[in-house]
Parts: structure tokens; C-alpha cells; sequence
């Protein structure tokens, strides 16, 4: 029996407003309250109809429900873990992966688009009181200038998602971009640009130069998802482990008058790795932000700085084989589609956000729910041909 309730707009409307963060409303607890038992029961309702509509859990779904296992198991043996905190990512990572899943299944199409208008509609109101609020909308204990998106390394996790899904869809069902992803665009660049995070900038200014020249540079063989990846391993090792630009002290310091310490990052490395040299097959699981910046000795440094020492330092070598898998599982669809425009967006989008976690880390929903639709992009795909067909 198939599940009506998944499709119409409205319902995904309603649930990726559960799932998606909105940092300014966090701010406020009985609203944080209210969107973490919501989260629950859906997560619940979504497992509950997996079980009644599917005859097996499919790859996917079972690496990322370990993967919230690790995270929750490796909390509960560590003295300062929090374990409530630990559940709270857990959930919100289920919950919008498990929607996500049934709803590329159900109609990726309709999926899509209400993904993309959530966004663009956060976005702009982001936009809007960076312009209104100049200093800052609210300030936390760790961050004093924050927006209605959060602060400004965090505005990219809500743009650069909206931008790949906006630009899939125009080119799957109308191909070729529309206006709306000019304006998109134009805002992005306008966000960023006001608020001027490195990380974030070096991040669009890949994704939308591609864009721009994909008709020429869609022949590019080596600008694929493997190569992305592995670009992402070897620059870890390279930078984080043996720290390659030590090599080029003179160039950094000297002529580009930069800090070596990438603002202080390679300390927080060194701590971390520090810490995961001690545990390094379950790590530490969710701590307290306070006992995050104690290890740093810095109480802003409440995450590794870096996307695989933050996954390794949560859930030890095996929370990072589970991340590997889920890469593995997007290769493998990936490859299938080499030759499609929408491959070779989300190879890019990938490209970016691999370089931004080489000194950020990420765990927001919309990275989840990235991941899921890569996961599934044949769906989309197939969808598409179907519509030819009829």
C-alpha cells in the first residue's frame, strides 16, 4: 500500500521545515523544545512506514542509522559525554536523511523544488538582516555577530545547497538555468561578500565559476565525484597531517602577509589529534561545547575545524568507515550517470564543500540531506525519462 500522505508539496513543506535548522528561532528554547519532539515523531513515522512499504532497509538508510550509533555509543562510555546532545544530532540526522529517501522515491521532482523554495525563503530573510542588522541580529556566548542563518561560516551551508539543487532543477526539467537562479546567485554573492568568510567565499566562487562556464567545461573528464574525494583525502593528509604548507612558510607569511596557524586552526588540529591518538577506534561521541574549548584552550573552539577530524574524534576509525561507505554509495551512482549535467553539478558541489571541510566542519541537515539525494540521484533521473516517455 502506498503512502499518500508523501505526496503532495504541502506535507514536504511541513516536514523539511521540522528537519531544517533555523538558527534564529533556536535562540528561543520552547521553540527548540517543540522542533526536537517533532523531529522524534517523525523520525518514528518515517521508520514506522519504511518497515510497512519496504521489504528491506535499503544501504543508505542502514550506514546512517549506524552511523547515529556510533555517535551515541561512543558518547555514552565517555565521562563527559552528552548524551542528550548526542540523540538530538542522531535524530536530526534520521530524520531528514529517512525523508529525504521516501520522498526522491516517492517524487523527486516536487522533492526539489519545495527544497529549493525553503531555502531561497531563508536565504533572503538572511540577506535582509544582514542589511537591516549590520552588527548582528543576536550574539551567543561564542559568536557575537550572528544573522536569522547564524553566523557567517554558516550561511554557506544554506546557500550552497540551494544553489546545486536550484541549478539541478532547472537543468533536468527546463534545461537550462532560469532567472530565479540568477537572483539566488545574486544574493548568495551579495551575502558573502558582506559578510566576507574565506572558507565560504572560496566555496561559492568554485561552484558558481563552473556553473557559469558549464558548457565548456562539462567535457572536463578529471572534474568528477571520485576525484573530488580523493582530492579531499590527500589535501587531509597533506595540510592536517604532514602539514605541507609549513613548506611554504616564507610565501604565506612574507609576500601574502597570512597566518601559518590558518587563525589558529592548526592548534585546534593538533589538539584534536591529540585526543584521538587516545581513542581511536569509538573517540568521544557529543561533548559539552565548554569541554570542547577546554581541550582546545580556546572556549570558541568547540569543533575540530576540520570535517574528518571531527568525524574520527566523535566516532573513532569506525564513524569514518561509515562515512567512507556513504561516499562510496554516491560514487557508485555517480559513475552510472558520468555523462548527465546533473552528475557533473553535484561532482562540483562536492568539490566545494570538501575544500570548506578542510577547515570547517558541517553536520548541518542540509549536508545530510545532500548527501541523501546524491545517494538517490538516479531517481531523479529516472523520473525525468518517465516524463519523456508519457
Amino acid at each position: 500500500m502506498k503512502v499518500k500522505i508523501l505526496d503532495n508539496k504541502f506535507t514536504y513543506f511541513i516536514f523539511l521545515c521540522i528537519c531544517f535548522e533555523f538558527p534564529y528561532f533556536d535562540t528561543f528554547s520552547l521553540f527548540n523544545k517543540l522542533m526536537d519532539i517533532a523531529k522524534i515523531i517523525l523520525v518514528l513515522f518515517l521508520f514506522i512506514l519504511f518497515i510497512k512499504n519496504e521489504k528491506k532497509f535499503p544501504r543508505d538508510i542502514i550506514c546512517l542509522t549506524l552511523y547515529t550509533a556510533v555517535i551515541i555509543i561512543s558518547t555514552f562510555f565517555n565521562d563527559y559525554g552528552n548524551i542528550k546532545g548526542a540523540f538530538a544530532l542522531s535524530i536530526k540526522i534520521l530524520a531528514i536523511s529517512l525523508l529525504s529517501k521516501m520522498c526522491m522515491k516517492r517524487n523527486p521532482k516536487k522533492f526539489i523544488n519545495v527544497a529549493v523554495s525553503i531555502l531561497e525563503l531563508m536565504v533572503l530573510i538572511n540577506f535582509i538582516t544582514i542589511i537591516f542588522f549590520p552588527n548582528g541580529l543576536y550574539s551567543t556566548l561564542y559568536q557575537k555577530q550572528n544573522f536569522f542563518l547564524g553566523y557567517d561560516n554558516r550561511h554557506i551551508v544554506f546557500i550552497l545547497p540551494m544553489l546545486c539543487l536550484k541549478s539541478i532543477y532547472d537543468y533536468t526539467f527546463s534545461g537550462k538555468l532560469s532567472k530565479m537562479f540568477w537572483f539566488d546567485t545574486f544574493i548568495s554573492i551579495l551575502t558573502v561578500y558582506i559578510r566576507f568568510s574565506v572558507t565560504s567565499v572560496i566555496g561559492l566562487l568554485i561552484f558558481i565559476t563552473y556553473i557559469i562556464f558549464l558548457p565548456i567545461l562539462k567535457n572536463l573528464k578529471f572534474i568528477n565525484f571520485k576525484n573530488t574525494y580523493m582530492l579531499n583525502i590527500f589535501a587531509f593528509l597533506g595540510l592536517i597531517i604532514l602539514r605541507i604548507q609549513e613548506k611554504f612558510a616564507y610565501i604565506i607569511k612574507i609576500l601574502l602577509k597570512k597566518d601559518l596557524t590558518f587563525t589558529g586552526r592548526t592548534l585546534i588540529w593538533d589538539n584534536t589529534i591529540k585526543y584521538i591518538k587516545r581513542r581511536p577506534f569509538f573517540g568521544y561521541g557529543v561533548e559539552p561545547y565548554d569541554i570542547r574549548g577546554l581541550k582546545n584552550n580556546n572556549l570558541a573552539a568547540i569543533f575540530a575545524h576540520n570535517q574528518i577530524l571531527e568525524i574520527i574524534y566523535q566516532g573513532g576509525l569506525i564513524l569514518y568507515v561509515l562515512y567512507s561507505y556513504l561516499m562510496l554509495i554516491i560514487y557508485k551512482k555517480f559513475k552510472e550517470y558520468k555523462d548527465n549535467n546533473v552528475i557533473k553539478i553535484f561532482s562540483i558541489y562536492f568539490l566545494a564543500l570538501f575544500i570548506m571541510m578542510l577547515t570547517e566542519v558541517y553536520n548541518n541537515p542540509t549536508i545530510f540531506m545532500m548527501y541523501m539525494i546524491a545517494a538517490n540521484i538516479d531517481l531523479l533521473i529516472k523520473f525525468k525519462e518517465g516524463e519523456k516517455n508519457e
